[in-house]
């Protein structure tokens, strides 16, 4: 696993892609062992050839291809469910990171700077934010947990919190040194402890 991508994780198990050379999902435990299972995804449907985000609901998996702008689905063992969804046709020409709660799929734009929302079988229902706005300039990975999204910005190295629920989306960037920095509409108390530039984030 050289060029490891996207990850999502079940609370047994952590999932990743590595889009390099091989097309893999490694598995691990969550103390970050090997499980030696690993999905060969040019195997699974030949297709999947830059495989970036990854998000699942315990049933399915969801990879994204970069190169043919489309989400693909799979079974948790691995195989290819034959349903995949175009994300070009809403605008999203450049995803990249993935999440879902079983109503909808997110998939964010790295190049215009927008997280859109797809139903489960991936219809678009004309809904998308923005990042830039908040600042996130290069927005990568992306994770929710029913009430906020949390959005990475590769330029910056910050981690963008985003309110679910807000008509106007409202956003915290949390820096690496244990400060934050709010936004209109609204301004609330939310402390990010020190963490060697991580995010850890509980649900």
């Amino acid at each position: 696993n050289t060029n490891p991508r996207g990850i999502t994780q079940n609370g047994t198990y952590f999932w990743t892609t590595d889009n390099g050379a091989n097309d893999f999902v490694y598995k691990y435990w969550m103390n970050g062992t090997y499980t030696q299972d690993r999905i060969n995804l040019t195997l699974e449907n030949n297709l999947n050839s830059v495989p970036t985000g990854i998000t699942q609901n315990g049933t399915y998996f969801w990879i994204i291809d970069t190169v043919d702008d489309e989400v693909y689905q799979y079974w948790m063992n691995g195989t290819y469910t034959t349903f995949s969804f175009d994300t070009a046709g809403s605008g999203n020409v450049n995803n990249q990171g993935i999440t879902q709660n079983n109503t909808y799929i997110w998939v964010g734009d790295v190049v215009d700077l927008e997280a859109y929302q797809y139903w489960m079988n991936g219809t678009y229902t004309n809904f998308s934010f923005d990042t830039e706005r908040s600042g996130n300039s290069n927005p990568q990975g992306i994770a929710q947990n029913g009430t906020y999204f949390w959005i990475v910005d590769a330029t910056d190295a910050e981690v963008y919190q985003y309110n679910m629920f807000s008509s106007e989306i409202f956003y915290i960037r949390t820096d690496n040194d244990g400060s934050t920095a709010s936004a209109n509409p609204a301004t609330v108390n939310f402390t990010i402890l020190p963490n060697n530039g991580y995010a850890v984030l509980f649900n």
